[in-house]
């Protein structure tokens, strides 16, 4: 039996949008306290003629991303979500449970929060969907 992934093995990482045609590498995403990956699918329901049971009609699932922690305006990660918000453009992002295999995705920055309170540290958030399907990294993922 192997062992649950635990928490700090957890890495996330995104890649310069404007390297496309000259990938750039990788560079994590730094001061993250938070990460979520969201999978849904929704239906539609069509009463017909003739017929007790509604006809249902699977939707495209929908895939979204919560990314959120500490602020960290000269993180290059954090810098380049920001900047891939304010263009509007999308952004691939390495998801590594493990630290070694996972998925890359890319993705486009839906809502960008600022946080903050007299004591507290600032906070970021981001909330992202997914644009394509994910690829494998390593041995890959099921998530």
């Amino acid at each position: 039996m192997s062992d649950p992934n635990i928490g700090p093995d957890f890495r996330i990482e995104v890649q310069d949008y404007k390297s496309v045609a000259n990938p750039k590498p990788y560079v994590p995403v730094e001061d993250i306290t938070n990460y979520e990956r969201s999978k849904s699918r929704s239906s539609t329901s069509t009463p017909v003629f003739h017929r007790s049971v509604p006809r249902r009609t699977r939707n495209a699932r929908e895939i979204t991303f919560t990314i959120s922690g500490l602020m960290n305006l000269e993180d290059p990660g954090q810098s380049i979500l920001r900047m891939a918000d304010e263009e509007d453009v999308p952004v691939n992002i390495r998801v590594l449970p493990n630290g070694v295999d996972g998925f890359t995705q890319f993705i486009e920055v839906n809502t960008q929060n600022h946080s903050t309170n007299a004591e507290g540290f600032q906070e970021t958030r981001f909330e992202c969907s997914a644009t394509e399907e994910k690829v494998a990294v390593g041995l890959g993922t099921d998530l």
